[in-house]
């Protein structure tokens, strides 16, 4: 079964029927999850209090979701779960655990899921079956925390900073023009993501220093990732969520 016929049939199902914004918050959630797991896993984070508390959350969401559609589980707590798991990511910039620019993706996203939550069991009538269609984060993650990021010289008390490795030392300046790199890809996706349909000029109005020739190599990036895709030709030319 194709994803749109599979969409199709679940919108028709007992437990969705004239509710797809909950279809929505289901697959968004899943999806968030993935990508959380993901970027933890790729940080070597999975033991401390915070980044065990975000796994828990993030993976427990999508069955909530299930639940409030069942009527197995109340509106307040679910909105409690995903502010907790708001108040998580945040937390998890601050430990080092998250990137800030992955941070503000995961936060876009559930807040759309808590949006759609808040609207009860009332379908938006905004909704379409392309909006069921989410990008995954976890397949190729926006930015991950740079190895030479992790291992940064701390000063001791007496002012003494440890010490990197020559191996680590050589590694910092690709690690940091790659880390750029994927914070500019990510910038861009996130303008696809929240604009929905964009033109080159005006992602460089949102991209600053960033060359439209440079946009149009990371949005063809971003297309050959399964993340977004063209529509029109030439100066018609759009960008939308795929």
């Amino acid at each position: 079964m194709s994803n749109k016929s599979f969409h199709e049939a679940s919108l028709k199902s007992s437990l969705f029927k004239g509710r797809p914004d909950l279809y929505f918050c289901y697959l968004k959630s899943e999806k968030i999850a993935h990508a959380i797991a993901h970027l933890l896993h790729e940080s070597r984070s999975n033991e401390d209090q915070v980044s065990s508390g975000l796994a828990r959350v993030s993976s427990a969401i999508p069955a909530m979701v299930v639940r409030f559609a069942a009527s197995e589980y109340d509106e307040e707590s679910l909105l409690a779960d995903l502010y907790e798991a708001l108040s998580l990511i945040r937390l998890s910039v601050s430990y080092h655990l998250l990137e800030e620019n992955n941070a503000e993706l995961l936060v876009h996203e559930y807040e759309s899921v808590v949006e759609k939550v808040s609207l009860g069991k009332q379908a938006s009538p905004f909704l379409s079956l392309e909006d069921l269609s989410v990008p995954s984060l976890a397949a190729e993650p926006a930015v991950s925390l740079p190895a030479y990021l992790r291992t940064a010289k701390i000063k001791d008390t007496k002012g003494h900073a440890t010490s990197h490795t020559q191996e680590q030392r050589a590694s910092q300046p690709n690690a940091l023009s790659d880390s750029s790199e994927r914070v500019r890809t990510s910038a861009i996706l996130k303008v696809v993501l929240e604009q929905k349909r964009v033109s080159i000029k005006d992602i460089s109005k949102v991209v600053k220093n960033c060359s439209e020739k440079t946009i149009q190599r990371e949005l063809n990036t971003l297309i050959s990732r399964g993340l977004v895709r063209k529509e029109g030709e030439r100066r018609w030319s759009v960008y939308v969520p795929n």
